[in-house]
């Protein structure tokens, strides 16, 4: 099990990398804008994998092409319910967009 914040233990990878001459690469994180610097990948290859955001712990997907990264979030496909009134009508909501999100009879802050 890793210790340390993710902050700590993103430091610490990037100085081993840095020390053992690894030029980084810097990408802006899809969420919160915050410079994030990452390994650059074989000159043609592409990787991709799902990173978080060591400044405003955001997950995201990484796209490392060379030596250009970027970071996606993906946007979440509709989710409807089905909602039934006491008085016998019928609403389909995309609760994908909803501010709240129904939980066990009421409604709740969508965290």
């Amino acid at each position: 099990m890793a210790t340390g914040t993710l902050m700590q233990r993103y430091t610490e990878y990037n100085d081993r990398l840095k020390a053992k001459g690894i030029k980084l690469i810097t990408f802006a994180c899809p969420s919160c804008g915050q410079s994030i610097e990452t390994g650059p990948a074989p000159e043609g290859d592409v990787w991709d994998t799902l990173s978080d955001c060591p400044h405003c712990n955001a997950m995201f997907m990484k796209v490392t092409e060379g030596k250009k990264a970027y970071g996606l979030i993906p946007e979440a496909p509709p989710q409807y319910v089905d909602l039934i009134f006491q008085d016998g009508r019928t609403e389909s909501v995309d609760v994908s967009k909803a501010e709240h999100v129904l939980e066990l009879g009421g409604f709740a802050p969508k965290i």
